[in-house]
Order: structure tokens, then sequence, then C-alpha cells
């Protein structure tokens, strides 16, 4: 139970910097892509909307049963997007949001999982509270 508790703590870990490493970078992609500067925000916004959407429909998904797989689709949904979105000069500013929208709901699928997986396994919720008021 530990071991499996450490590894999804590092997986999550990892995610986490994954899944970050570009935002420094979004503000020169966005002039190099010649648009204005407020769809940094949008593009940020936007990832975050489909993180918001995604989280209730993939817990619940996740809840039916095959957590891994519900994992590996958002990880899918993420990374297909990411790719799309890397390839903006390709696409308008606006279909540019949309990949970020579906880019935060597939990893909100990881996200949600992994969390919930968690603190299912962590300790702290089998163990007394010490430090109650009572």
């Amino acid at each position: 139970m530990k071991k499996k508790l450490v590894i999804l703590i590092i997986l999550f870990f990892f995610q986490g910097i994954f899944t970050n490493m570009h935002h420094p970078l979004m503000p020169y992609y966005v002039n190099s892509l010649a648009l204005p500067q407020y769809m940094f925000g949008f593009y940020f916004a936007f990832m975050n909307l489909g993180i918001m959407i995604g989280g209730p429909f993939w817990g619940n998904l996740g809840d039916q049963g095959k957590k891994k797989l519900v994992v590996i689709i958002g990880y899918l949904i993420y990374g297909v997007n990411q790719a799309l979105f890397g390839m903006g000069d390709v696409f308008g500013q606006w279909t540019l949001s949309g990949f970020r929208l579906l880019s935060g709901f597939g990893i909100a699928a990881a996200t949600t999982i992994i969390t919930s997986e968690i603190i299912l396994l962590s300790d702290s919720n089998k163990q007394e509270n010490k430090f109650s008021l009572n």
C-alpha cells in the first residue's frame, strides 16, 4: 500500500512539472505568433476552464472503474491538444483556445484520479485526529 502511495505521489509530482514547464515560455510563444498580449491570459484561462469542467466528469467516470484507462485517455487528450496548440502558426487564435480548453479537460482526468487515489491510500484519513480541541 505504501509503495503504491509513493509511486502516485511521484507521478503527480512529475505530472505537475511536465504540464507547467511551458508556462514561462507562453508570453514569447504568443509574441512569436503575432497575437495580442491578452491572448496569453485567454489561453491560461481556457486551460483552467477545461480543468474545471473535466474534474467532475472524469471523477465520476473513474468512480465507475477502470481508473488507469481514464488516466491514460486523459493524458492522450492532453498530449494531442498540446501538440496541436504548439502548431499555432497553422491555426487561428480562437482555435488555439479550443485546444487549450481540451488540454485542460484531458489533464483533469489524471489530476482528479491520481489525487483521489492518494487521498484513499493515505493513512491520514484512518488515524484519529490527535489535535482536536475537545
